[in-house]
């Protein structure tokens, strides 16, 4: 009886087995992949959630500083986790949980954010006009990419290869400016005559140096290009200023509006109060440190005007300047004599 037991018990078929692993495989094909797609979602919520909340936080600490009367805008940065600010003395956010591994956020004078951020898997960006887009993945030889769209990449000063002088660099909207004037001595520049027909002499007066508008283009002759600026850097251009201009601006802000430097029109003058902005030492910081005039090097205006050049000409022998004034909130946009010397500031290339 047992021996008929014995025999009726039978094992599985090769064929049932590899029937078994098929389906455990095509199990193991459909959960797998879903199972992960769920863990996917749930960290790239968690991140969002995470950004929301120092979206937050950021709109209220402008909120606070609305209140107390004090500057609005700031750009906040984070590399390898480390949180720094622009300008140094602000407070940096206070949140739970870990900061972000790298990028940037900015706060503009409406207490609009602007950020691309990222936790070393995922980025997300905002812009200021959008609301918190959803998390993206990104290879890993891609990590610092959002960093790396911050118009200064977060640093706050370079080093000119040339001379090995520091500068101060500022953030301001999607541009990277010097926030102080350029300070490079060409020898040649120099040693220039600073009369007509030359346009390509520069000279250093109150430690400033002013360069004739043949000089700081440095010989070439496109706008945008960099003239006497370091590598990476170029002469702003006249949409430069104006993006710059309208940044800060509340009232009306025409790009179109032109005036005659020294004839005192005042019609030239708009983007009110840009031109305070500009003039704030912890941000643009436009100097007033005038200009130099031909032929006798004498100084005017210092103390008086900041005449900011671009690398855009009106017609032969005028260029393009923004004027800042020290009687004035709003930006002036005139066009000035290409002998005339004037201090310059640099703009970062995108590149």
């Amino acid at each position: 009886m047992i021996k008929k037991l014995e025999k009726k018990i039978k094992g599985f078929t090769l064929i049932e087995l590899l029937a078994i692993i098929v389906i455990i495989g095509l199990l193991i094909l459909v959960i797998v992949p879903a199972v992960s797609d769920v863990i996917e979602h749930s960290r790239k919520k968690t991140f969002h959630s995470s950004i929301s909340s120092l979206v937050k936080i950021a709109q209220n600490t402008c909120a606070e500083r609305v209140a107390f009367g004090q500057e609005k805008d700031v750009t906040y940065t984070f590399e390898n986790g480390i949180q720094t600010t622009h300008p140094s003395n602000q407070s940096k956010l206070s949140f739970a949980g870990k900061a972000p591994h790298a990028g940037y956020l900015i706060i503009n004078g409406d207490c609009e954010i602007r950020l691309s951020l990222s936790n070393g898997k995922y980025f997300i960006e905002k812009s200021f006009e959008s609301t918190l887009n959803q998390p993206v993945a990104y290879d890993d030889q891609d990590l610092e990419a959002p960093y790396l769209k911050a118009p200064c990449r977060g640093m706050t000063s370079i080093v000119d290869p040339r001379d090995s002088k520091e500068y101060k660099i500022v953030e301001i909207g999607d541009q990277c400016w010097f926030a102080e004037y350029l300070d490079y001595e060409d020898p040649l520049c120099i040693s220039n005559p600073i009369d007509h027909p030359s346009a390509t002499g520069c000279r250093r007066n109150n430690n400033i140096v002013y360069y004739q508008f043949d000089a700081l283009m440095n010989g070439e002759t496109t706008e945008g290009s960099q003239g006497v600026c370091p590598t990476g850097w170029y002469v702003p251009t006249d949409d430069d200023f104006h993006a710059l201009e309208i940044y800060y601006a509340v009232d009306e802000c025409s790009a179109t509006r032109i005036g005659l430097h020294g004839s005192g029109s005042e019609s030239s003058y708009d983007c009110s109060p840009a031109g305070s902005a500009l003039k704030h030492t912890n941000y643009f910081n436009a100097e007033l440190v005038g200009y130099v005039i031909p032929y006798s090097g004498n100084l005017f205006n210092y103390g008086f005007d900041a005449l900011l050049v671009s690398s855009s000409e009106y017609y032969n022998d005028y260029s393009i300047v923004r004027i800042v004034s020290e009687s004035s909130d709003a930006i002036s946009r005139a066009y000035t004599s290409t002998y005339n010397l004037l201090p310059l500031r640099c703009i970062k290339s995108s590149q």
